[in-house]
């Protein structure tokens, strides 16, 4: 039996899910983590300061090798540790996608009830919200338990 690899399946989550943004993921060779990248263009209705480019805002999803990297910190992002030996549930890869696109579909709003500021993170995880969403995936039966793993 093989390994499925971490990629080849949230890569096929990502392209599944509509995200109201560019979206990208990376992994380079030899790294510990993967990095899920969203773009959200700023319309120019919301930033009259920027006539001549649309700014962008920019979050990160980190999936990284919880025995190899202690803790990553990232700017405007949220990390998740993932074991290298026992990978991680497709069901719980499925929730982190889900979870991610309905917080990427909420930033128009959240733009429209404050100012943009650089400092200024449109997604805040809040991981209680998120372990409901698991939890329903579970007691509905559709939470896919088979593992996968990092790509190397």
């Amino acid at each position: 039996m093989y390994n499925v690899y971490i990629l080849d399946v949230l890569e096929d989550l990502m392209e599944a899910a509509y995200f109201h943004c560019e979206w990208g993921i990376s992994w380079v060779n030899n790294q510990e983590f993967i990095t899920i990248q969203f773009q959200y263009p700023l319309k120019d209705e919301l930033l009259p300061n920027h006539p001549f480019e649309t700014p962008v805002y920019v979050y990160q999803l980190i999936l990284y090798n919880s025995n190899a990297i202690d803790q990553l910190q990232f700017h405007q992002s949220h990390t998740i540790p993932i074991d290298d030996k026992q990978g991680i549930a497709i069901g719980e890869l499925y929730c982190i996608v889900e979870y991610t696109r309905r917080q990427v579909a909420k930033i128009r709003l959240q733009l429209h009830e404050q100012p943009f500021s650089e400092e200024l993170n449109l997604i805040q995880w809040n991981n209680c919200e998120y372990q409901r969403l698991v939890q329903t995936m579970k007691q509905s039966g559709r939470y896919n338990p088979k593992r996968v793993y990092f790509p190397y």
